[in-house]
């Protein structure tokens, strides 16, 4: 149905009665397809997909009778702008930076009450809390797109921009306290501030590295 929808496209369909032009979801030759109705006779829809090139549709396999159809398609959620579908190197890089914030995180939630308290030799209440809390919460959000999930435009900035923050998040805390513990795997491993840093800089320059190479790609 290109370009109407594109693979992988989430699509709401409602009972109303199906007319011409209407994109209908039907059953065809035990198949549920997305087809747009081309014309209507008296007990037969026919069925054509947009992208006439490539689709299989009422041409080939004959017209549906109404019991076919499903429903009519009344609307699509947002879709990213970008394939999910991504190079080797890409998805290589994706996966890395995924291991190593779930590693965090779990190490974090695991064990949240060494956590904090490793964030206090540092920081003063409040900060220590809402550092750590932060943390763990844009870790968790950046997780979704790291792993190719199909998420929305939105919810794919929402998960870049949670993989950069806490790229930057652990530089300043490590940055902050150097030769001291910084809480990064909660208080399973102690990782010194150079560590934590440097792991910060790793997730900001890996996510920076994964948006170039998709933009790359999608402009080439």
């Amino acid at each position: 149905m290109a370009p109407t929808l594109l693979p992988g496209a989430i699509v709401l369909v409602g009972p109303k009665p199906a007319k011409l032009g209407d994109v209908v979801v039907a059953q065809m030759q035990g198949r549920e397809v997305v087809k747009r109705i081309k014309r209507i006779t008296k007990d037969r829809y026919y069925l054509v997909g947009d992208n006439s090139l490539e689709s299989t549709d009422s041409r080939e396999l004959g017209p549906v009778r109404p019991q076919a159809v499903k429903g009519v398609v009344i609307g699509r959620l947002p879709q990213a702008k970008f394939p999910i579908a991504s190079t080797r190197l890409t998805r290589v890089v994706e996966l890395v930076l995924a291991a190593v914030i779930l590693a965090m995180a779990v190490a974090q939630l695991v064990r949240f009450d060494k956590f904090i308290p490793v964030l206090s030799d540092t920081y003063d209440a409040p900060w220590d809390l809402f550092l750590g809390s932060s943390a763990v919460i844009l870790e968790v959000f950046a997780l979704p797109v790291l792993l190719g999930m199909a998420l929305s435009s939105l919810a794919r900035a929402v998960g870049r921009s949670c993989g950069w923050l806490v790229g930057l998040l652990w530089i300043a805390i490590g940055l902050n306290s150097l030769h001291a513990p910084s809480g990064l795997l909660g208080g399973f491993v102690v990782v010194s501030g150079v560590g934590a840093a440097l792991v910060g800089s790793l997730l900001t320059g890996g996510m920076s590295y994964v948006l170039w190479l998709k933009h790359k790609r999608h402009t080439s």
